[in-house]
């Protein structure tokens, strides 16, 4: 599956092989997984005869995880509900019971499973939060009052070891997510296939791939096994982009109605930053095969590398037109609103994007979703893109801190300290999150509980400001007068360094946004003075740059290679060596450009040859 993901988007031209050798090797791997689940099955089912009720139980369990995994939930409940006769002291057991019910849709059941596992071991953290997340209602007020007397418990344990994070909880996935990175979207050609893969029918995913591929133009389309298709295809996964230019647009010449050798043309244009032949030679394969999406996305991606955000826009509509389940487009579509600061069709886009079936990050969008509605003071609406972002990803400490957050919006407290406390279970170093579980607790008058959260918050982060205003404020209004005003002292005085602080990067910005004006009304040298003072007082690696290209843009050639190389000392990228290449062309340092030069073009083909998969 993995590889098939990392072929499908067809950058190169030649992955078609490659994708149906995936599908051959998935159908083979079912094969041997359901061959194992049986052999496995037959084992335990013999080892059953005679077994002891508690080494019974741990079999059914093993095996009702096994059958759980391969998705067959009806199968594996049957398992733990045998092992929960068998030993009715485990609650582990009605755990994975919960696991399955949640797996089948059946949330009733998996909350009151959740309660007996609970009832069994009401001091277990990590049950008791289940209980107060998925069997609140059902729960007394005795039992809730417990359940988060023993989650507290457990944060403040973690709080003073200071541990590391922890995975507590178990997701059932063929795919482990990638939290950080873009979410991954299937081509429209093969969403229903993914989505028999997101419900474990892998069987009806198989036959829907092979349906797919048939008509896949990586495959179909006869132009891409030429020689010269394939010499062009070969020389840019090599990084040999002039070369594959050359052989690439012998094959349009030969077939100029392929629209996958005009598409794969487009790239080594792109490639080579020649910009206005890609949007050419994309537009043409779109002529020539209006469904192809590959073309279309690639389209806008080029577009927005020229920063023409209308034509991004409309080229990204126009996907949308020929293919509404495009989750790429929904996706790219909502980025470009977010940085045009179009908030509200930002979200819509976005969600749109996750209800077309991420394979992967789903996490990412509904944590913006989520974050849009809290500034827009939705905290229902926020609450809810929480517990969504929360089913997908139990672990991730950030979506239990964001819906505490969104619940206090809306004066549910206790849920909210529910969400914070668990938060710091797992990452027991986020400051914040203690912050917050404090100022739960003062608001309501609780101020040895409030003392003691502020105090870890202190611990790992001694200049939180906030932390040790709240600690000041626990302890001077639990009594402890000398304490409270040292730290209030302290709290004061952090206050004012990061009130200094915000007027230094205040006056920064500013000069930025004075610097870019200056260069909008071509008064370089101006622009060029202001730069030069936010590098003296922000010496990174962007700002030196801006720098070089304000003195480049003044004349001032030899001053723009010094801040060129200034920026190169700090992050050793090929667009800087090109640039040093040109400013030392203009001032006749004919070697060191030529150098210059030849490093950015080496680093540039490195770069490809790693995308092609050669090293």
């Amino acid at each position: 599956m993995i590889e098939f993901l990392e072929n499908v988007p067809g950058l190169f031209g030649d992955e078609g092989d490659r994708l149906r050798s995936s599908v051959e090797t998935m159908e083979t791997g079912l094969g041997r997984w359901d061959a194992a689940v049986r052999s496995y099955s037959t084992s335990i089912l013999g080892q059953l005869q005679g077994a002891q009720p508690p080494d019974a139980a741990a079999m059914r369990v093993a095996l009702g995880a096994v059958l759980l995994e391969r998705g067959r939930v009806e199968d594996a409940l049957r398992e733990f509900d045998a092992a929960s006769q068998l030993a009715p002291e485990r609650g582990d057991i009605h755990l994975f019971r919960a696991l399955a019910y949640r797996e089948a849709g059946n949330t009733p059941a998996a909350a009151d499973a959740v309660r007996r596992a609970w009832t069994i071991d009401p001091d277990d953290p990590i049950k008791s939060y289940l209980l107060l997340r998925h069997a609140g209602a059902d729960a007394t007020e005795m039992e809730r009052a417990r359940a988060l007397r023993r989650l507290a418990a457990a944060a403040e344990a973690r709080a003073r070891a200071r541990g590391s994070s922890i995975t507590p909880f178990i997701r059932v996935s063929l795919l482990d997510d990638n939290p950080g990175r873009d979410p991954m979207f299937p081509p429209a050609r093969y969403a229903a296939a993914f989505a028999d893969v997101a419900a474990g029918r892998y069987e009806n995913a198989l036959v829907q791939f092979r349906s797919a591929i048939a008509g896949d133009p990586l495959i179909a389309d006869r132009a891409m096994r030429s020689d010269a298709f394939r010499e062009g295809v070969a020389a840019l996964r090599d990084g040999d982009v002039r070369g594959a230019i050359r052989a690439l647009a012998a094959s349009v010449q030969s077939a100029p109605e392929s629209a996958e050798a005009h598409r794969i043309l487009a790239t080594a244009y792109w490639f080579d930053e020649q910009h206005s032949k890609a949007v050419e030679h994309l537009r043409t394969a779109i002529r020539l095969n209006a469904g192809d999406e590959r073309a279309r996305i690639a389209l806008a991606d080029v577009l927005a590398d020229t920063r023409n955000f209308d034509l991004v826009e409309r080229t990204l509509h126009e996907t949308l037109d020929a293919m509404p389940v495009s989750g790429q487009a929904h996706w790219r579509l909502g980025r470009l609103y977010q940085v045009l600061q179009r908030d509200v069709d930002a979200r819509r886009e976005f969600e749109r994007a996750l209800a077309s079936g991420p394979v992967s990050g789903a996490e990412r969008l509904l944590a913006a979703i989520a974050r849009w509605h809290a500034r827009e003071i939705n905290g229902d609406a926020a609450s809810d893109a929480c517990r969504r972002w929360i089913d997908v990803a139990p672990n991730d400490p950030a979506a239990h801190k964001e819906l505490g957050t969104a619940l206090r919006t809306i004066n549910r407290d206790e849920e909210a300290l529910v969400e914070f406390l668990i938060a710091a279970v797992i990452d027991p170093q986020d400051a914040p999150v203690d912050v917050n579980i404090g100022q739960i607790h003062l608001d309501a008058g609780r101020y040895a509980e409030a003392a003691s959260a502020f105090q870890h918050a202190v611990d790992a982060r001694p200049n939180h400001a906030a932390a040790r205003y709240g600690l000041a404020a626990a302890l001077l209004r639990g009594g402890n007068e000398a304490e409270g005003a040292r730290q209030m002292e302290v709290a004061r005085r952090l206050q004012a360094d990061a009130m200094a602080e915000s007027r230094r990067a205040y006056e920064v910005n500013l000069l930025k946004i004075d610097a870019a004006l200056r260069s909008q009304e071509a008064r370089h040298g101006d622009a060029a003075a202001l730069w030069q003072q936010v590098v003296d007082r922000e010496p990174e690696a962007a700002n030196v740059m801006s720098l070089g290209e304000a003195l480049a843009r003044a004349g001032r050639h030899e001053q723009a290679a010094m801040a060129f190389t200034k920026a190169l000392a700090l992050a050793n990228e090929p667009e800087l060596h090109r640039r040093l290449a040109e400013e030392y062309a203009q001032i006749g340092r004919a070697d060191e450009s030529a150098r210059e030069q030849a490093m950015y073009e080496q680093m540039r083909r490195q770069r490809l040859r790693v995308l092609g998969g050669n090293r």
